[in-house]
C-alpha cells in the first residue's frame, strides 16, 4: 500500500495540503527516505542491543534459570506465611512482587522498545509458567518496564524536565515517581482479575464491577501516596487507605464488599474532619 501511494503521488506531480500547492517528486521521495532512515536509527540500535541481550540470555540459559529462581524463592516466601494468612494466590503474589523489582531494574535507562523486548524474553516467562495468561504477563512486565524510565535515580525524563523547571533532577524524579505511583497496583489488579482486560467470558455486570472496584482501589492508593483525600490524612487513615487498595487486588466479592464499606467509612470520616476544621478556622477568624 505504501509503495502504491508513492507511485500515485509521483503520477499526480502536485497535490494540495490545506489548500497550499506542494511539489512532490523524486527529490521529495528521496528526502523522505533519508528522514525515515535517520528517525529509525534509535529504534534500530535499541532493537539490535536487545537482540544481543536476548541472544546472551538464550545461550546462557538465564531465562530458564531466572524462572526457576523466582518460582523457588516465591515458594519459600509463601511457606513462611502463617497458614491463616495464606490464600490460593500467595505464591503468585510474591512472584509478582519479585517480578516488579526485576522489571524496574532491567528497564532502567532503556528505551521502551528495548525494555519490552528484554522483559518479554526474561521476565514474562516467569508469570506464564505460573499460569498467568500470556497477554496479561506481557502487559504486566511492559507496565513496570515503562515505569522504570521514571524511577529514581536513573529517570532520564526528570533531567529534561528539571532543566525546564530549574529544579534538582533527583527531587523532580522523586516527585514524578510519586505522581506515577497512583496506579502502581493496577497491574496486580488485572493479573488477579483479567476481566478488566475484557479477555474472559464474564458478563457485563462482572466487567462493570471489576472496573469500578479497580478505579476505587486506585483512588484509595493515590490518596495514600499523596497523604490527602478530602483533607489531610492521619497515619491511621493512611493505613486504612492502603489496606482498601490491597483488598481490591484480590478477586473476591467478600474482600470487595469489606473494602467498599471501609472506603465509605473513610469518606464519611474525612467529610466530618473537613467540616470540623472549617468550623474551627471560622471560629478562630471570628
Amino acid at each position: 500500500m505504501v509503495y502504491w501511494s508513492h507511485y500515485f503521488a509521483l503520477g499526480q506531480k502536485k497535490f494540495k495540503v490545506e489548500s497550499a500547492p506542494v511539489r512532490y517528486g523524486i527529490r521529495q521521495i528521496l528526502s523522505g527516505f533519508e528522514l525515515a532512515a535517520r528517525n529509525s536509527l534509535s529504534i534500530v540500535v535499541a532493537c539490535a542491543t536487545a537482540g544481543i541481550l536476548i541472544g546472551v540470555i538464550t545461550t546462557s540459559g538465564l531465562s530458564t534459570k531466572f524462572t526457576r529462581i523466582v518460582v523457588g524463592f516465591s515458594s519459600d516466601l509463601a511457606a513462611m506465611v502463617p497458614a491463616f494468612m495464606q490464600t490460593a494466590n500467595t505464591e503468585l503474589y510474591f512472584a509478582l512482587i519479585l517480578t516488579v523489582f526485576a522489571c524496574l531494574l532491567l528497564g532502567l535507562g532503556l528505551p521502551t522498545t528495548a525494555t519490552y523486548v528484554v522483559l518479554a524474553a526474561v521476565v514474562a516467562p516467569v508469570l506464564i509458567d505460573m499460569d498467568v495468561p500470556v497477554i496479561v504477563a506481557h502487559l504486566f512486565v511492559l507496565y513496570y518496564g515503562v515505569l522504570a524510565d521514571d524511577t529514581p535515580p536513573i529517570n532520564l525524563p526528570a533531567y529534561a524536565t528539571a532543566g525546564i523547571a530549574k529544579a534538582g533532577p533527583v527531587r523532580t524524579g522523586v516527585q514524578g515517581f510519586k505522581y506515577d505511583s497512583a496506579a502502581l497496583l493496577l497491574p496486580f489488579v488485572f493479573t488477579m482479575n483479567p476481566t478488566i482486560l475484557l479477555i474472559t467470558d464474564a458478563g457485563w455486570l462482572e466487567v462493570i464491577w471489576a472496573i469500578a472496584t479497580a478505579m476505587i482501589g486506585m483512588v484509595a492508593f493515590a490518596s495514600f501516596i499523596q497523604n490527602w483525600f478530602i483533607t489531610n490524612y492521619h497515619w491511621i487513615e493512611r493505613i486504612v487507605a492502603v489496606a482498601i487498595a490491597v483488598m481490591f487486588i484480590q478477586n473476591n466479592v467478600a474482600t470487595d464488599v469489606v473494602a467498599l464499606v471501609l472506603f465509605a467509612g473513610l469518606i464519611g470520616f474525612q467529610l466530618f474532619k473537613s467540616k470540623r476544621q472549617t468550623h474551627t478556622s471560622t471560629a478562630k477568624a471570628s
